[in-house]
């Protein structure tokens, strides 16, 4: 039995095994040592002896999660002799041909509150440095992000800073990059993209990173509680954050670290940035993001 991610299967039997390596789906197998004579049926109990699928607690919604089973015979002596509880198969009055050996079903979640946030970066040094440049998103809600909707990053450089490597994901778009984030992110998970850029001039503008969550993206209320949902913007531009040129040492930078970019900033405080973004009006949340 295969599920996607955001199931979860419950074995709990000796001759069960469960493999979670797969970033995209978990798969239970179990080998049953019954006999299955030509012609005849069995199933799986759901009361006294069940295999169950359980949603995880973060997984995002609306949507309708993917489970698949597959049946196939295997040869006598592959089943476990480990003592314990084993799943087991229960006769059956005959049943019409079916399709084959595998069958689909779907669990249905409803939907749920995802909050993604950008996370910008600052680029340090003089005309002529190269250096790498880390940005993207992350996910700040409490629930993971739906499977399929590809939460995208629009990543615009600053005047005077030129890209020498695209990261991997990204494309070249008007007036920046594209980058596309194809995995499921779990909360607090971040989606960053590593570029490489140099400094070729002073202009020191400041550039941006605004995203678009492929899915209506909640509010917070005013008492910084648990997210509600908010007007619908699939495919809009929902949230940014700046992409700033700090100032060398002995130099004296010519332009504000945020630049013109409304309602974001990025400021540098002991050591840690801070991403400072307005959320209403009148109140702004401060959010860190990694030193």
């Amino acid at each position: 039995m295969t599920t996607e991610q955001g199931l979860e299967p419950v074995a709990g039997y000796t001759n069960c095994t469960v493999d979670r390596t797969d970033p995209e789906a978990t798969t239970a197998t179990c080998v049953i040592d019954q006999e299955l004579r030509p012609g005849a049926a069995a199933t799986i109990s759901t009361t006294t002896n069940p295999l169950l699928v359980k949603v995880q607690e973060d997984a995002g919604g609306p949507h309708v999660y993917a489970v698949a089973v597959t049946a196939v015979g295997v040869p006598d002596g592959q089943a476990t002799t480990t003592p314990g509880p084993k799943l087991a198969l229960r006769p059956v009055a005959p049943i019409p041909r079916g399709p084959g050996g595998a069958a689909r079903f779907g669990v249905t979640v409803g939907a749920s509150a995802t909050t993604l946030d950008a996370v910008g970066a600052e680029i340090s040094g003089g005309i002529g440095d190269t250096t790498d440049l880390r940005v993207g998103l992350r996910n700040a809600g409490r629930t993971a992000t739906v499977p399929g909707t590809s939460p995208t990053a629009l990543v615009t450089m600053p005047a005077g800073v030129e890209v020498t490597r695209v990261a991997d994901g990204c494309t070249a778009d008007t007036g920046g990059y594209l980058c596309t984030v194809t995995q499921r992110l779990r909360p607090t998970q971040p989606a960053l993209f590593d570029f490489g850029v140099r400094i070729i001039g002073n202009a020191r503008t400041t550039g941006t990173v605004t995203i678009s969550t492929g899915s209506p993206r909640p509010t917070r209320p005013a008492d910084a509680g648990a997210p509600t949902a908010g007007p619908a913007n699939r495919g809009v531009a929902s949230d940014s954050a700046a992409i700033s040129w700090m100032t060398p040492v002995g130099e004296t930078s010519t332009a504000p670290i945020a630049g013109a970019l409304a309602g974001a900033a990025l400021l540098l405080l002991g050591g840690g940035i801070f991403l400072a973004r307005r959320r209403g009006a009148g109140r702004q949340d401060l959010r860190a993001t990694a030193p």
